[in-house]
């Protein structure tokens, strides 16, 4: 699964059809399973939570 977030998610199809075509062409796909893309569900907020759990997890808290 590769998931995606940030303000680019908000391009909604403009984004994420291309990139599944593009996965279909060059992906490799072992047993023929498709590798899913999806959006995160932060939205914007994706990089700033990932670094208050990075923070968290370093600090110990």
């Amino acid at each position: 699964m590769i998931i995606l977030g940030g303000g680019i998610t908000e391009a909604g199809k403009d984004l994420f059809e291309p990139l599944e075509e593009f996965m279909s062409l060059y992906e490799w796909r072992t047993g023929g399973n498709k590798t899913e893309i999806v959006k995160a569900g932060y939205g914007d907020l994706a990089g700033a939570v990932g670094a208050a759990c990075f923070a968290r997890e370093t600090m110990g808290v």
